[in-house]
Formats: C-alpha cells, structure tokens, sequence
C-alpha cells in the first residue's frame, strides 16, 4: 500500500526532507487530509494549488522553503477546499494573484514572502477574509499605491509589506480600517507624504517600522504617546526639524531608529520610561550640541549610535554610568576632549532576551566600520556583536592603555 492509498490520512506531515519534483498527483486520493506540511524540501508547487483541488477537507498547508511556479490557472475549477493557513513563502515567480484565493474565505494566516506575485495590493484578499490575522507579503514585486479594505477589519493584528515598490502615500484612513494592528512593517518601498495621524489612534500597534522610504516633514509628537509602542524605526526617510520632545508616561519604547533623516537641533527628548530604552539610533543626521547629561537614564542601553552628526563637546561621565552597553559609536562628529580609561569596556554581558527582542532586532540592521570599512550587521550576530568607535572626531591626549586588553 503506498502512501496515497490512506484514504483516512488527516495530517501528513514531511518537513525537513530532501524530497524533490512535482506534487503526486495522487495526493488528490488523500480525501481526509486535514493538515499538509512540505515546508524545507525541493519541491516544485504550482502557486495555483491545484494538484490540492479535491481535499475538500484541507484547513492548513505548509509549502515554505520550495520552489514556487507560476502554474496556469484552470479558470474552470475551483478548490473544493477552505484554508485556514496557508504559508508558501519561499523562492520562485508566483506570477499574477492566484484564482484561487478569490474564492477563500477562512484564511487566518497568508504567507508568500519572497514570492515575486507583482501586481496591486489585494485588498480584496483582506475584505473577503474576515478572519485574517497574519499577512505577509514581502518581498513580492507589489506595486502601486496600497489599498484599504472598504470597511473596518478588526481581526488583522500582522501586517508586513516591506521590500515592494509601493508608491503615494499611506493611507489617511489607515488607523480606522485596521483598527487591531499589532505589528506594522512597511519599510522598504517608495511612500511619500507624512505619517498618518489615524495610525495614532491604533492602540494595540506594538512594533511600527516605516523605514527607507521617502516620507517627509516633521516626525510627529504624538508617537512618543502610543501606549503599546515597543519598537519604531522611521530610519532612512526625508524627516527633518527637531527630534519628538517627548515619550509619555504611557509609552512603553524599547527600540528607537531615527537614523538617515536630516534631523536637526539638540538631543533634546524626554523618555519617561527611561530605563526601558534598549537601543538610540540617531546617526546620519544633523543634530547639535552636546550629548546629554541624561543619557545616564537609559540605564538598559545596550545599542548607542550618535554618528555622523555635529556633535561637540566632551563625552559626558553619565555616559560611564550605561554598563549594559555592548555596542557605541560617536564616530564622525566633533567631539573634544580625552578618551577616558572608563570610556572603555571590558565587560561581557549575557544575552536575555525575549522572543520579542529577536524580533525586533531580526528586523533591524546596524552599520559599523571596521578597518575603514562600513559593513551592515542584521540578525542575531546582532546579539554578540561588541564595538567602539570614536574615530573621525577631535579628541586629544592618549589612548587608553585598556584599548589593548579589551576583549
């Protein structure tokens, strides 16, 4: 008896293999087959499915990590199935959207990262899914300006479109039709225009990356008062004016992007939850003056870039104080004075951390030059990455003789 004779099969599950070619056509036999898992194989899957039409009783498919193809649509079938996951993020030329998906109506969850789709926003698939929770649809070719559904979808808590070639602006209204945002990924893309005042109003958004675009004006007040906000990246956009004055008592910031903007005057921002900040990126900007005697405050800063600014004085002592810092950099402003013995650490500091922080650092990069060279750090190496730089500023006197025993 082979495989596709156990007609009574309700989870079939093949992840990790070496398994390669076409779907068998007789995985149509697996009438009862409730849950498939392909994931990390060598499969070719047609973005159509249709291999998959018959198993009326298919809630869930895990097709990541194959080769998607951009199979013909046969425009008379139609899947007798409803799924409810559906993750087929990988490699491979999706083509046009799928037929198919206009007639699903239970998809909770929708991943086709990396899958070169092209075409418009489906606002349609989120209209017609009123359970959705999870889409991810980055890296896809999308294009065109992004589309709201119609009405208001409160059950959409995971939206990311980063890495497409989205244009125009964020819609206005955004806030209001996707009321139950969680996390926001937009970065990446050809948005214009300023921040919607509606995403304010999202009182769940928890992580908000809208970086590498070309959004402009002043970075608005009022995201220092978003009571859920753990994590914004606004880095590599055309914000100029002066830093947010403040974060509110209800703010719960934990990471903080502003880099790459042409942002102006002081370092003037108040945190008043303080020792929750655990990375201040303000390089690539024209910020002034001192850096200030608060920054001690940030007791749990393990991230401080202040680069290429314009930047004067003497690095502050309270500076001394952030003993969690793993990773600083001063480099390219005007700094002056001595470069203190303390100013060196010598410490290893253990990685905890939440599955929110690999998260959000799996989302972000860093820039550090070593041996004159810049190079971009993304991911975990984040997490065990150590370095100082000071270099490009008017500092005097010696170097430290505990440069040499840093390790």
């Amino acid at each position: 008896m082979g495989l596709c004779d156990l007609h009574h099969l309700q989870v079939l599950y093949i992840n990790n293999n070496n398994l390669s070619g076409i779907l068998p056509p007789c995985l149509a036999n697996l009438t009862s087959l409730q849950q498939l898992y392909l994931s990390y194989n060598h499969f070719m899957i047609p973005m159509s499915l249709s291999p998959l039409y018959n198993l009326s009783k298919l809630k869930v498919f895990y097709g990541t990590s194959n080769e998607i193809f951009a199979g013909e649509d046969d425009y008379n079938l139609s899947p007798k199935f409803q799924l409810e996951s559906l993750y087929l993020s990988g490699i491979g030329q999706g083509g046009a959207f799928p037929k198919f998906l206009y007639h699903q109506f239970s998809l909770q969850s929708l991943d086709l990262t990396n899958i070169q789709i092209k075409g418009e926003f489906p606002n349609w698939l989120i209209e017609n899914n009123t359970y959705l929770q999870e889409l991810y649809l980055e890296n896809c070719s999308l294009s065109g300006p992004f589309l709201l559904p119609k009405n208001s979808h409160v059950n959409l808590s995971f939206l990311s479109i980063s890495m497409n070639h989205f244009q125009g602006q964020i819609p206005s209204e955004i806030g209001a039709r996707l009321p139950g945002l969680e996390v926001l990924f937009m970065s990446d893309n050809s948005f214009n225009g300023s921040i919607p005042f509606s995403l304010g109003n999202i009182s769940s958004l928890q992580v908000l990356d809208l970086s590498n675009n070309s959004l402009q004006g002043q970075i608005p007040g009022w995201i220092g008062n978003m009571p859920s906000l753990e994590f914004l990246d606004l880095s590599g956009n055309n914000f100029s004016g002066r830093l947010p004055p403040r974060f509110g008592t209800s703010s719960n910031l934990r990471y903080v992007y502003l880099s790459r903007n042409k942002l102006q005057g002081p370092i003037a921002m108040t945190f008043y939850n303080s020792s929750e900040i655990f990375a201040l990126d303000l390089s690539h900007n024209n910020l002034t003056g001192r850096i200030p005697k608060w920054i001690d405050r940030l007791s749990n800063l393990r991230f401080l870039l202040l680069s290429y600014n314009n930047l004067e004085g003497e690095i502050p002592i309270q500076l001394s104080r952030l003993d969690q810092l793993i990773l600083i950099d001063l480099s390219h402003n005007h700094l002056s004075g001595n470069i203190l013995s303390w100013m060196i650490s010598t410490h290893n500091f253990p990685v905890e951390s939440t599955y929110f922080d690999f998260l959000a650092i799996s989302h972000q990069s860093f820039e550090f030059t070593t041996k004159n060279v810049s190079l971009s750090y993304r991911g975990d190496i984040i997490w065990y990455f150590k370095g100082i730089d000071f270099s490009c500023n008017n500092f005097t006197g010696e170097i430290p003789p505990e440069i040499g025993t840093s390790v």
